[in-house]
């Protein structure tokens, strides 16, 4: 039997954890496994546990486990580990220089926080961005100044540099995998407000559904008027049937532009065509401007600013994918709300109406 695959067993068996392979590979690195009284740290190690078993320093392991669960060694605290484990590199001068994110913090708990990214902050430092600000160096500051450690987890999803609203990140690898996992197997609801042009190009799909909703109400409220959040989302979801876009993404060969399709024939013309799906719900709608609320299904890059751009109904002060002649001015995008799993609880996490576009 191959060692790694032992010792997940019997870690989730003995203390009640699945450990990820990184993980695993973690408790053999750090020597807590012993064979003929030998420290064995190749994962691919085979044995007999008909013959003989392994013997696990059970502080060692519990250590390991510690970091996985709170992200905090038991014997020490992590103030002084690097941040290579979020993808970066530590750049001890940008962390001095990050912003405070704590008036941006709209929940927090042992293992997660929820912050509103403003408008011009990168989520992620990025290859040429000359030493700009990021919500990742955000995090690390004050996880360092406010809990004494980096944990070694982080951001869990991106929101483009425009776009404003929720960004979550975990503060520790058990929470990071859980809901990494329910991003992957789309088990996490966000919600997207996009302020849109009406164009004299708008598709019919979103034509006839203007059209039906009008006989069907007797008129709607725009975003601002709902008391909450949490009233908006759930009275336009739950009055009307969803517009559903449903097809392809991927860039126009020779540009960085992303273009959504619903054919898959001129999906092959794209570079890195990838499935992407969306609902769409009409919040309100006035002679220039539709609001629209995107429920997506995918995580694709500028998925939502390509898709207002096939309905002929652009973001507003969207310079790549709508008037690009805008000066200036806030895209009108922002992640409003996110519904999620966190140990086995549902998880509302909403924006204040006050704040969006603010």
């Amino acid at each position: 039997m191959r060692l790694d695959m032992y010792l997940q067993e019997a870690i989730e068996k003995g203390y009640g954890i699945k450990l990820s392979r990184s993980y695993i590979e973690r408790i053999l690195e750090s020597g807590a496994v012993l064979f003929n009284d030998e420290v064995i740290k190749k994962k691919g190690f085979d044995f007999d546990p008909a013959k003989q078993l392994p013997v696990l320093i059970e502080d060692k392991v519990k250590n390991i486990i510690s970091v996985y669960r709170t992200g905090k060694k038991q014997d020490e605290e992590a103030g002084a580990w690097d941040a290579s484990e979020m993808g970066i590199e530590l750049d001890e001068y940008r962390v001095q220089k990050a912003a405070d994110i704590r008036p941006r913090i709209i929940l927090e708990t042992d293992d997660i926080i929820a912050v509103d990214k403003p408008q011009g902050v990168s989520s992620h430092p990025g290859k040429g961005d000359r030493g700009a600000d990021s919500m990742v160096y955000q995090f690390i500051k004050y996880m360092r100044e406010a809990h004494k450690y980096i944990p070694r987890a982080g951001l869990l999803h991106r929101l483009d540099k425009d776009t404003q609203g929720i960004l979550l990140f975990a503060k520790n690898m058990e929470t990071y995998n859980e809901v990494k996992s329910q991003f992957e197997t789309r088990g996490i609801s966000k919600y997207y407000l996009a302020v849109c042009e009406k164009t004299p190009r708008m598709h019919a799909s979103l034509t006839q559904h203007l059209s039906y909703l009008k006989k069907a109400t007797k008129g709607s409220k725009t975003y601002s008027e709902y008391a909450t959040t949490e009233e908006l989302v759930a009275e336009v979801t739950s009055s009307q049937r969803s517009l559903k876009l449903e097809g392809y993404i991927g860039r126009r060969k020779g540009t960085p532009y992303m273009v959504y399709t619903p054919d898959s024939h001129t999906a092959r013309a794209l570079v890195g065509s990838k499935s992407c799906v969306s609902e769409v719900f009409v919040i309100s709608e006035s002679d220039s401007e539709v609001q629209l609320l995107f429920k997506p299904h995918t995580g694709r890059t500028h998925q939502i600013r390509a898709q207002a751009r096939y309905l002929g109904a652009p973001v507003q002060n969207d310079r790549v994918y709508g008037n690009k002649d805008t000066l200036g001015g806030t895209m009108k995008l922002c992640a409003i709300a996110v519904s999620l799993t966190l140990k086995g609880e549902q998880q509302q996490i909403s924006l204040p109406l006050q704040k969006i576009f603010s």
